[in-house]
């Protein structure tokens, strides 16, 4: 066509993308914090080395930390550190090809843990243990530095391979809570640290003996207070007074103090004449101004009752008027009223009732005829009316004989005695 133009359009359509593989050695890995993790790359193309290919490396979560370039075997190296206990992977890749990830694992170049060995008592020194430990092949650091409440530079003392321990004490007049921090260095200047929590107590304890005990009535139930110094092992011997209260039972109200000997002990004692159980509170202020209480115990029982039968002798169906038998209980301030007794007259009629009179002893005495001579075995039982199962038994006799009682044999003497 005449005038008309022709434009010839070339379309240039731009090759594929290259692939390569990439292949990352070793697979996964272990090294101490602060020395260097190297990592090996393989890039190929079309099953040939590919060179001088940008290889991208990556921390797999954090982003891309290093680019190399394949030499002319299709290799790349990259070389890693981190200046702490981690596991991190990595993953190499080329443009949108990528390698597996690997696994590297850094081991803290030296760990350290800290503990308080035992209490720790104000006014004397209190003891922290730093352990210190590091992987094989690592070096255990020169000191530990302890911060916080109280500060200092210790040496490591080794115990062991790839173990150290670092001791560190200090001491507080006051009982506070404290925060001290153990911290460990390495030759990389890698850090490791550890807190603990120091609660400091006061020294002195406040212990009573017997903590429980059962006394009669009539008789002193006696506690002593023992003041002692648990940082040292020893008796307070810096004196003060002890408080002493019943608490509750009955002899509530009760109480009394006393003065801390040289010893280090103080003692109260009491009387009850009831029955029951008393809670003693001890009360002592240590020279920190801290209020020790310790309860004991007392129960109070009643005294034993013992019984002793009489040997009577009595007409036939006359009367017995006499006491029949005498008790004692080893308490001077019970009374007669407290007790009744009973009287078992040995004849086959049941048994009666006996009348208590007197005062320590007491006598039991009752009115009992006999139709028949005989020898008649008498049982005498009392009991406690404050407490019913507390009783006492007794045995005599009784003869009932219209003869007279004869009079005891005695024995010649004299010149021609056998």
């Amino acid at each position: 066509m005449k005038g008309a133009a022709v434009a010839a359009v070339l379309l240039v359509v731009p090759a594929a993308p290259q692939q390569y593989t990439v292949a990352t050695t070793p697979a996964a890995q272990t090294v101490i914090a602060g020395r260097w993790a190297t990592f090996h790359a393989h890039v190929a193309a079309g099953g040939q080395p590919a060179a001088q290919v940008k290889v991208d490396w990556t921390v797999v979560g954090q982003g891309q930390v290093a680019s190399s370039w394949t030499d002319a075997a299709g290799d790349a190296d990259l070389e890693l550190s981190q200046d702490r206990g981690v596991t991190e992977q990595v993953q190499a890749s080329v443009g949108e090809d990528r390698a597996a990830p690997v696994t590297v694992t850094w081991l803290p170049a030296a760990t350290v843990a800290l503990a308080l060995v035992g209490p720790a008592y104000a006014g004397y020194p209190a003891t922290l243990r730093a352990t210190v430990t590091v992987p094989d092949g690592g070096v255990l650091p020169g000191t530990v530095e302890f911060k916080g409440a109280a500060s200092g530079s210790v040496p490591v003392t080794a115990d062991g391979p790839g173990a150290g321990h670092a001791d560190f004490q200090y001491t507080s007049f006051a009982l506070t809570r404290d925060s001290v921090t153990a911290e460990v260095e390495d030759s990389a200047c890698v850090t490791d640290q550890a807190a603990v929590t120091v609660d400091w107590q006061t020294p002195f304890v406040l212990v009573l003996a017997p903590g429980d005990q059962h006394v009669q009535t009539g008789r002193t139930a006696t506690i002593t207070a023992t003041v002692g110094n648990a940082a040292t092992g020893t008796r307070y011997t810096g004196g003060g007074t002890v408080a002493f209260n019943v608490l509750t039972g009955p002899n509530a109200g009760r109480g009394g103090n006393a003065a801390l000997q040289p010893d280090g002990t103080a003692a109260f004692g009491y009387r009850s004449t009831a029955l029951g159980a008393d809670t003693v509170r001890t009360s002592w202020t240590d020279p920190l101004g801290i209020e020790h209480l310790t309860d004991a115990t007392v129960e109070w029982t009643a005294p034993p009752i013992t019984v002793t039968g009489r040997e009577l002798r009595v007409l036939p169906l006359l009367a017995v008027r006499r006491p029949v038998a005498t008790f004692t209980v080893p308490d001077p301030t019970v009374t007669a009223d407290r007790y009744t007794a009973t009287i078992d007259w040995g004849d086959g009629t049941p048994a009666a009732e006996g009348r208590v009179s007197g005062s320590g002893p007491f006598a039991v005495s009752g009115s009992h005829r006999y139709r028949a001579e005989g020898d008649y075995p008498v049982t005498v039982t009392v009991t406690d009316t404050a407490d019913p199962s507390n009783k006492g038994t007794g045995a005599g006799e009784v003869t009932a004989s219209w003869l007279p009682p004869q009079p005891a044999a005695t024995a010649p003497s004299g010149p021609g005695s056998p």
